[in-house]
Order: structure tokens, then C-alpha cells, then sequence
């Protein structure tokens, strides 16, 4: 007596298409640059994409990349290097207003103004630590500098942390107080 058994396998699936209803826009510029006083001028120069665009963004590597004083005066025009990215040789003074510009025959213009900050001091900076068994040890770090009242400022920490196996980068999280004295 033998018996037999039968399994049977149904696949559903379902498919909702939503029409896009947007305007599909004229591609544009996209211009990435932080400035230093420490290293050159760098941008990275590339164009946009629409929402429906399935294709990779595209570096751009034929732009004219300006900078200039606040006067409008050309101080440097910027090389194209590779990948989008353009570089100076002009290392940015603080206090100094700059224009970056960059056109390019297929897009429209575009302008940007920044200036660099006076530097900030720093204090004093005090470290100790926490032995936690249970979470990890803890660093904390106590950085003292004078924060100017002229002007709001925003600050970077940036930390990094090297064990036998790993690095972690920005693994911090922070407590922030403020003195005013």
C-alpha cells in the first residue's frame, strides 16, 4: 500500500504603479566645496538628476571653476584633476570674502560667497577616563576656548579611536555645555 502526496505552490505577487506627475527638470550644476585654511581650493563639480532618472550622477569635467576676491577680481582659476574635482593652488585667508564661480556651456551659471573665520584658541583640553565593565571604557575629553560673542558660530569635533582590531571614527556621543563667564 503505497501512498502519495501532493504539495502544490502558488506565488502571488502584486504591483502598484504610481505615475510620476512631476515636471522632469532640465539638468543643473551640483557644486560640492568646503575651504580651508590649511589646503588649497577643491570642488567637486557634477549634475543633477530627476527622481525618475535611473542613470548615475555624472562628474563634470569641462567647467570653467573660478575664484574671486571680494572685488570681483580672479585670484585662481581652478584645475580639473579627476572624478569632478577641481583644484587651486590658493590657500584661503581668513577674513577674506571669496566668490566661487563655475559655467559651463550646458547648464546655468552658478555663484557662491563664503569667508573663513578668525581661528578660535584653544584653552585647555583635559582627558580622563571612565572604566566601565559592563558598556565599555569611556574617554571624556573637557575642551575650554573662548567662543566670540560677535558672531554665531557653529562647531566640528571630530574624533577617531584605534583598538587592536578596529578603527571607529565619530563614535562619540556628545555633551555639550556651554560657559559663559
Amino acid at each position: 500500500v503505497g501512498s502519495e502526496m501532493c504539495i502544490e505552490t502558488a506565488y502571488i505577487s502584486c504591483e502598484k504603479v504610481i505615475p510620476f506627475e512631476g515636471d522632469v527638470n532640465i539638468p543643473k550644476l551640483v557644486i560640492n566645496s568646503i575651504f580651508e585654511s590649511d589646503s588649497t581650493f577643491k570642488v567637486h563639480v557634477s549634475s543633477s538628476r530627476s527622481v525618475i532618472d535611473t542613470s548615475s550622477f555624472q562628474n563634470i569635467g569641462d567647467a570653467v571653476v573660478t575664484i574671486k576676491d571680494e572685488n570681483g577680481n580672479i585670484i585662481e582659476t581652478l584645475n580639473y584633476v579627476e572624478n569632478g574635482f577641481y583644484i587651486g593652488q590658493t590657500f584661503p585667508q581668513e577674513n577674506q570674502k571669496y566668490t566661487l564661480q563655475v559655467t559651463h556651456p550646458n547648464y546655468t551659471n552658478v555663484t557662491s560667497s563664503d569667508s573663513l573665520p578668525s581661528p578660535i584658541t584653544i584653552n585647555s583640553i583635559d582627558t580622563s577616563t571612565t572604566v566601565d565593565p559592563i558598556n565599555g571604557d569611556r574617554l571624556q575629553i573637557t575642551l575650554n576656548f573662548d567662543d566670540p560673542e560677535s558672531a554665531q558660530n557653529y562647531y566640528l569635533i571630530e574624533t577617531y579611536s584605534v583598538n587592536e582590531y578596529l578603527v571607529i571614527k565619530n563614535s562619540v556621543i556628545f555633551q555639550i555645555s556651554r560657559v559663559r563667564r
